[in-house]
């Protein structure tokens, strides 16, 4: 590891133990044991111990702090009043009291939209503590692994002049803007020669299906490879026309969108850089971290289940008989529960109790 690589590593593991201690506490496992941290704060200690950079750290220290477990008790809380407030006027039609559907179906609109917000910034909170995978795709010999080489600013994969050299996924990682990101050099896309490249063409494939997004190079200086172009061209990708300081072959200079670029001059490394940081700020809030917030896989499973069940009762709250809708919202309010590790228990019946006067 480099030195100021390993100065960096060093740097966040610090203030990784400074923001445990500051924020949740001086033993944040003790605050959890006793009561102090809810379950989603709990969860983000482990956000914040796998943070990778200083962005992804910052995002857990928010989560930690209660970022994502303010925003879901209030709408635990105002569940548990709409809930109550509709049982009551089922319940006790006579005295006139507790919530009308229309006045319930505005603040469950109101819950969905919020929600629908939280889940927009959670997934772009995952894409910074997670990071993205590239992967760099195309034919024999079109300049992938000194591409790979140059982005990374250090020999990672072996360069030769002979196709085929690269027969295994090489991998290696920068930081684009705070996110982790994954560079995966591939062997090249052709009819295969052998049992050894045909898997390692395999392999190539693979990576494409997991990769969220293809930096699809071409040889410049030839004409486009037609089977590469074609196999990725419904998947989201970035061309970048390699061997830029060659004489330019006039098909692959006609490439809409393809980002020239040249290992032996440098030149256009810095605007492929750019469009890369492009691609990743798309993925991870493009408009800055204000109101990002960062969940577990849990919790996004969560939430999508707690919007689903908002858009339900929203629904029956329109045109089902209300006990449907109840059904709805007490699974909404079940979801919310399980996101700050509450059950539900007795919350209903206890608020019934200590808002609305009834039988006198």
């Amino acid at each position: 590891m480099r030195g100021d690589a390993r100065a960096a590593v060093v740097d966040r593991r610090g203030r990784r133990r400074a923001l445990l201690s500051r924020l949740a506490g001086a033993a944040p496992a003790a605050d959890a044991v006793n009561g102090r941290l809810d379950l989603a704060q709990a969860e983000a200690v482990a956000l914040l111990i796998s943070a990778r950079t200083d962005r992804a750290v910052t995002l857990a220290a928010r989560a930690l702090a209660g970022g994502l477990s303010d925003q879901v008790r209030g709408v635990w809380s105002a569940l548990v009043d709409l809930i109550a407030g509709l049982e009551v006027a089922l319940d006790f039609p006579e005295e006139q009291i507790g919530h009308d559907c229309p006045a319930a179906r505005a603040t469950v609109t109101r819950l969905r939209d919020e929600v629908q917000r939280w889940l927009t910034s959670a997934r772009h909170g995952r894409v910074v503590h997670d990071g993205l995978t590239i992967v760099l795709v195309g034919a024999p010999n079109a300049g992938k692994s000194s591409l790979l080489n140059a982005l990374l600013g250090h020999d990672r994969a072996i360069v030769s002049s002979v196709a085929g050299t690269t027969r295994d996924v090489v991998d290696g990682t920068l930081v684009l803007d705070g996110v982790p990101v994954r560079l995966l050099d591939t062997a090249g896309i052709d009819v295969a020669r052998d049992a050894v490249e045909a898997e390692g063409i395999r392999r190539s494939r693979r990576a494409m299906e997991e990769s969220d997004l293809l930096l699809v190079v071409v040889d410049g200086s030839v004409p486009p490879a037609v089977r590469v172009l074609a196999e990725t061209a419904s998947r989201a990708r970035v061309l970048v026309r390699a061997k830029s300081d060659l004489p330019v072959h006039r098909e692959t200079a006609a490439l809409p969108d393809a980002v020239p670029a040249s290992t032996v001059t440098a030149g256009g490394l810095d605007a492929l850089r750019e469009r890369l940081l492009r691609e990743v700020e798309q993925r991870a809030a493009a408009a800055g971290d204000e109101g990002v917030i960062v969940a577990s896989l849990r919790q996004i499973g969560l939430l999508e289940a707690l919007h689903g069940a908002l858009v339900a009762s929203n629904t029956a709250l329109g045109d089902a008989p209300l006990e449907a809708a109840l059904v709805d919202l007490r699974e909404a309010l079940a979801h919310a529960g399980a996101i700050l590790g509450v059950d539900v228990g007795d919350a209903i019946l206890d608020h019934i109790f200590a808002t609305y006067c009834l039988g006198k």
